[in-house]
């Protein structure tokens, strides 16, 4: 998603498979239900989290480089 999002990452991104090596199933379980139910709270994708996490520290980056 970062390389889609953001191209000049594209040489600092790793690549891999996401989920092949990870936890089995139900390794752990988790829910927002109550939050979005009772709080109504509305999440962020993982995409959308991600991709502002990276430019965030694009910036920091950049800022420390002056």
């Amino acid at each position: 998603m970062l390389r889609k999002s953001i191209p000049n990452l594209a040489d600092r991104t790793p690549e891999g498979t996401p989920g092949k090596d990870g936890l089995g199933e139900n390794a752990f379980d988790c829910s927002s239900d109550k939050a979005k139910n009772l709080l109504g709270l509305t999440f962020r994708s993982k995409e959308e989290t991600f991709v502002e996490l990276a430019k965030q520290l694009l910036q920091i980056e950049k800022q420390s480089e002056v």
